[in-house]
């Protein structure tokens, strides 16, 4: 017998619950294992958005290898990147919208864009680069992007 239930009364998924932690190995296993990087719980979330809210960027790369709809939406027609952009997990916002090119036009149920509930300026202004295809500002080393001495001069701008 399973000492841990599945589905949890929420709804959550061993997945999600790994993505919630950021637990990638725990992750690769159950994504070898036939495991659905899209299944959703009670409130529409799934293992992506866990992971962008706590902004585990490896555990969101990892998810996106493995087949997770970076454009999906919950309940409240959030995306991941939204999380991202509203818990101020800059280097987790470039991820999905530069290198997985997660829509940052989405808006959720109430009308507000990932830009709309960014934490800091320079996230929101590479959002709204984002959601006009723009990207030649940062150029095209993506890699640079994520690097944490980038994210941390760029949060710094203006």
């Amino acid at each position: 017998p399973s000492t841990f239930p599945y589905p949890s009364q929420t709804g959550n998924t061993p997945m999600q619950t790994a993505a919630c932690f950021g637990n990638v190995a725990c992750l690769q296993t159950l994504a070898s294992h036939a495991g659905d990087t899209n299944t959703e719980n009670s409130h529409g979330l799934r293992p992506l958005h866990r992971a962008a809210i706590g902004g585990h960027l490896e555990t969101v790369a990892m998810l996106a290898a493995h087949g997770a709809d970076v454009d999906a939406v919950d309940r409240t027609g959030r995306t991941a990147l939204f999380y991202a952009a509203q818990q101020g997990h800059a280097q987790t916002v470039l991820h999905l919208a530069f290198r997985l090119r997660a829509s940052a036009e989405k808006a959720a149920n109430d009308g507000r864009l990932p830009a709309d509930v960014a934490t800091d300026e320079a996230c929101a202004e590479a959002l709204r680069m984002a959601a006009k295809g723009q990207t030649a500002l940062y150029g095209p080393d993506l890699d640079a992007m994520s690097d944490p001495l980038w994210v941390q001069a760029v949060s710094h701008v203006g």
